[in-house]
């Protein structure tokens, strides 16, 4: 029995390789094919970990977020009850810098 429960999302612009990075996380190899994120993907696992010097799983919920802004006046529910977050950007895109400023003053105005 897990006794560590984590609620993490992973945010950024669109096409920054967070469905990518989720699927690496949860071990999801077999997605080969990738489209946009609409609104919101949550992907459930467990993962082995020590704590308080003790062996333990704990229950992981990954929110894969969608970057589009047609989904932002979703971003404050998707944050409710978040343990943390993973920003995620392509520095090889001009804008990512800058919309993932954006993302984190939001995230900081939404995340309680």
């Amino acid at each position: 029995m897990s006794m560590f429960k984590a609620k993490v999302l992973l945010l950024g612009p669109m096409e920054s390789g967070k469905t990518v990075l989720a699927n690496f996380l949860c071990k999801a190899t077999e997605v080969t094919n990738i489209s946009p994120t609409v609104g919101v993907r949550i992907m459930e696992f467990e993962q082995p970990m020590i704590l308080d010097g003790r062996n333990t799983v704990a229950d992981i919920e990954l929110w894969d977020c969608s970057g589009d802004h047609r989904y932002e006046s979703s971003w404050a529910a998707f944050s409710k009850d978040a343990n943390g977050i993973i920003f995620v950007y392509n520095p090889d895109r001009a804008n990512h810098n800058k919309e993932l400023e954006e993302l984190s003053i939001i995230s900081e105005h939404t995340m309680h």
